[in-house]
């Protein structure tokens, strides 16, 4: 039973294995949602050409689909305040049988319109997820993000690496969805009853307006969403398409965007301990910035695949590491809420960043649209150093990260 003092519900006769198997099972909801993205990402160059898109329509379809994440992320703080991990099961679960929507539509306004519902479902997953996975941390007094976000790049990797295979071999679109679908529903049942650290909402928990901290967060959460997925959904195109490359080759993109995700989350989680999430973010700057140059620029496409993944690595633990600095700046009572303001703004530059570089290729190319991306870079590096790490102003929490 929930204290109503404040206080975390998890009881302490749990035991370390319990808690390590509800982390996971959690944690596992990541890997539900990069299963999903590796998946689209590896095969939107089979899709572009089954529904007979330009790079100017498919990028304003991945712009309408992006859109409905906006929704999940200002109805989850309440939702997840309410219900933590039973509502996190009931998500993933919902969003996985969503897939099925996708598998089998046939034109564009069908796809569009799947693409809407998922974004929705899978924002509401995405910001649970993190809000759960903060509890444990702060309850536990260790850091748990890094590893926990890990889970989404291997399924990603895993995910668009088997997608590049099965089209390969012949595999339909519908059947490669489907498996999707049967393993989010198997994450959804690991969830079902489990609990999770939550902390009541008390009297007073609402504010006026967003902190400046939260707001410095969430503006550095939209620029480099952007960034991520805008390279990420455009990598296997851009491969298939400037260098004339077969699905599989083109799967290797995401592919490698995500298997480098996963050694920088791997290599965050390690330095945690040493390092600020602010440092964490700073590290991976130059590496994401060689990146995008290296892909916009290279001549084969191995070395369009290698950008991609320099990309990834530079990106890996910039999403925990926001999260992680969104639950610094909260008060246990208002996490869920500082969370999902995060989120909120962060989803914003996820709508933006595909439908921009499909804007952009339409009219200039898109080895020009994916060079555009270098923008992006120079504004959070401006912004990592003019903003993040200085002392919070007067009437602010004094251990901001911000």
């Amino acid at each position: 039973m929930a204290s109503t003092t404040g206080t975390e519900s998890e009881p302490p006769a749990r035991g370390r294995i319990g808690d390590s198997c509800r982390r996971g099972a959690a944690a596992a909801a990541f890997a539900g949602l990069g299963a999903y993205s590796g998946c689209l990402a590896a095969l939107l160059p089979t899709l572009k050409a089954s529904l007979h898109a330009t790079d100017a329509t498919l990028g304003a379809a991945l712009l309408a689909g992006a859109a409905g994440a906006l929704p999940g992320g200002i109805v989850l703080g309440p939702l997840a305040a309410r219900a933590g991990r039973q509502a996190l099961s009931l998500c993933v679960g919902a969003a996985g049988l969503l897939i099925i929507g996708l598998a089998g539509a046939s034109s564009m306004a069908q796809f569009v319109l799947a693409l809407v519902v998922l974004g929705a479902a899978w924002s509401v997953v995405d910001v649970i997820t993190n809000g759960v996975i903060v509890a444990h941390e702060r309850r536990d007094r260790r850091p748990l993000l890094q590893a926990a976000h890990a889970y989404y790049p291997v399924a990603a990797m895993l995910a668009s690496l088997g997608t590049g295979i099965a089209l390969q071999v012949g595999a339909s679109v519908a059947s490669i969805l489907h498996v999707v679908v049967i393993i989010n529903i198997a994450i959804a049942l690991g969830n079902i009853g489990a609990l999770s650290p939550q902390v009541q909402p008390v009297a007073g928990a609402r504010r006026s307006h967003i902190p400046r901290p939260v707001l410095i967060i969430g503006l550095i959460g939209c620029l480099a969403f952007l960034f991520e997925s805008a390279l990420f959904s455009w990598s296997a195109i851009d491969v298939a398409q400037v260098y004339a490359s077969n699905a599989f080759v083109a799967a290797l993109a995401p592919t490698a965007f995500s298997l480098a995700m996963v050694i920088s989350r791997v290599l965050a989680h390690r330095r945690s301990a040493r390092l600020s999430n602010a440092a964490l973010m700073k590290h991976g700057l130059g590496a994401a910035g060689a990146g995008v140059a290296l892909a916009a620029l290279a001549p084969h496409p191995i070395a369009a695949i290698a950008g991609f993944g320099l990309t990834g690595f530079g990106l890996g633990s910039w999403a925990p590491a926001m999260y992680g600095m969104a639950g610094q700046v909260a008060h246990d009572t208002g996490r869920n809420s500082t969370i999902g303001e995060v989120a909120t703004m962060s989803y914003s530059g996820m709508i933006v960043g595909p439908g921009l570089v499909g804007g952009i290729a339409g009219l200039a190319g898109l080895r020009l649209a994916v060079a555009c991306l270098a923008v992006p870079v120079v504004i959070l590096a401006f912004i990592l150093h003019r903003w993040v790490g200085q002392p919070a102003s007067e009437g602010e929490p004094p251990a901001s990260p911000v």
